[in-house]
């Protein structure tokens, strides 16, 4: 891959005064770039241009340029797709990386937990650990032990039950929510019913009004935020009654069966119906009698003395109702839905509208966005060329001076892994020094004058240079050959 991003400048001691100026990443230390460019300098020009050149020269090992677009103005020819709330797909944050040495249960875990605690609003302490149990918890439940690598991977079969039935959306709708899905089914012209013989509610279309309940799915499959708050609000309700599972459902089907007796007593009040009621009623008496022998069974079949604990392992129902209202808000946001965009995975370019999010929102998407890159390219393994190029708009917004950070990471360990990361933001003074140190190649395409003294001690670079650019004419570059000190050379790029 090589890229023109000029001429050299025209001067007396420069021999190459005319020719093209060029950015050969593979004889960079990386392949990484920032780019500093105030608005009206031609940042969406400079980007354009960069798209083209590496479709034109990266050749075949090049498979995917990828664009974050934070304002939605890097018009290129592209595979775009716009995110927000109302769209139904994202990117599952829970998916395990199943190498045994990279990734894994606990992995997955600790990045979603670090994922929400670099966010505007941090979980407390006792959060965090009360979170970490309903992970793992979740994790054993789908069949993913953090302890056996071997459980890592997905089975490879899809376990899709008979009697599915074409022209059907199943839809992964929990029974407290399904008359909020009703509502919604209903606000869209759409059919939605229950089909007994999958136990799913099914759908005639995946509408927006449904787009926050996910697609079934059959077989193994990895974890969703739904699966957690179903957890959670399965945990709150256990602390309430003081008793296992199978004693709450047994609970659960109790009050349904009072409710329908009260409803059917207050629907018939009227007219003779002592029929129906006594129907009712021994429906009603039937349900508390197991619903009473679940809990006398749950006291009889203690084992290991640890059941109370087990439920103490999630502190207390105030603690979950607050860990239950962060989950909620943060699926309504829409960034962590498991079913994939669709992208069109024969254009070289994909391009990520995120302007309807959030700036937390934005974060969240990118850092699960960029750690999903980085880990398939690790699972790749090490190459000689560029396979992947991500380009960051607002760089800054999701940038941490932690080496840590997927950022960090990307920048100090990926160009093995061949992914090179092109930042872009409006002055250098908003970037941490570990990350202009560590790339490749930098461009000032033009600065504000208020940056220039900040962004000449930050550079390193004599504050006169920077005031001689001129937007769309005059750039300045800095490359970090191998082996060779780094210098700034200015580039000819207008007329």
């Amino acid at each position: 891959m090589h890229l023109t991003l000029g001429t050299h400048y025209n001067h007396p001691d420069n021999p190459k005064a005319g020719q093209p100026f060029k950015w050969r990443p593979m004889d960079l230390i990386n392949a990484h770039m920032v780019m500093f460019g105030d608005s009206g300098s031609g940042k969406t020009h400079s980007l354009r241009l960069l798209c083209q050149q590496m479709g034109e020269t990266a050749g075949r090992n090049l498979q995917r340029i990828h664009i974050l677009d934070s304002h939605e103005d890097i018009e290129v020819p592209a595979s775009y797709v716009k995110f927000s709330q109302s769209t139904p797909y994202a990117f599952n944050p829970l998916e395990i990386n199943p190498d045994p040495h990279f990734g894994g249960v606990r992995r997955s875990v600790a990045n979603f937990l670090g994922m929400l605690q670099r966010s505007s609003r941090k979980l407390g302490t006792t959060q965090e650990s009360v979170l970490r149990n309903l992970l793992l918890d979740v994790y054993q439940m789908r069949g993913f032990n953090p302890d056996n690598p071997a459980t890592w991977t997905l089975d490879g079969g899809d376990g899709r039950p008979d009697g599915l039935q074409e022209g059907r959306v199943y839809l992964d709708v929990p029974y407290e929510e399904k008359e909020i899905a009703k509502d919604a089914a209903r606000r869209d012209g759409v059919s939605l019913q229950f089909d007994p013989a999958t136990k799913c509610w099914w759908a005639s279309r995946h509408t927006e009004g449904l787009a926050r309940w996910p697609e079934k799915t059959w077989g193994k499959q990895y974890p969703t935020i739904h699966d957690v708050i179903s957890l959670a609000q399965l945990k709150l309700k256990q602390i309430f009654v003081g008793t296992d599972q199978k004693g709450l459902i047994a609970l659960e089907a109790y009050c349904r069966a009072q409710a329908a007796l009260l409803s059917k007593v207050k629907n018939t009040m009227k007219r003779s119906a002592s029929e129906d009621e006594e129907v009712l009623q021994a429906e009603r008496n039937r349900a508390a009698s197991k619903a009473k022998e679940a809990m006398l069974n749950f006291i009889d079949k203690v084992a290991t003395g640890t059941e109370l604990e087990d439920l103490i392992r999630y502190e207390s129902a105030e603690t979950l109702k607050s860990l239950l209202d962060r989950l909620d808000n943060l699926k309504a946001t829409g960034v962590c839905r498991s079913v994939p965009p669709p992208l069109d995975p024969h254009d070289l370019v994909w391009r990520f509208g995120l302007r309807a999010y959030g700036d937390d929102e934005k974060r969240m998407f990118v850092e699960n966005l960029l750690d999903r890159i980085f880990q398939a390219a690790v699972a790749r393994g090490e190459v000689d060329d560029i396979t992947d190029v991500i380009i960051i708009d607002e760089a800054p917004k999701y940038m941490l001076d932690d080496s840590n950070h997927i950022i960090c990471r990307i920048i100090n360990e990926a160009r093995k892994f061949g992914i090179a990361l092109i930042l872009v933001a409006q002055s250098p003074h908003q970037f941490p020094e570990q990350i202009l140190a560590g790339v490749g190649c930098k461009i000032i395409l033009g600065l504000d004058p208020m940056y220039h003294r900040m962004a000449a001690n930050k550079l390193a670079l004599d504050q006169k240079f920077i005031e001689k650019i001129q937007p769309r004419k005059t750039i300045f570059v800095n490359q970090k050959f191998k082996g060779q000190v780094a210098r700034w050379a200015p580039v000819h790029v207008g007329a």
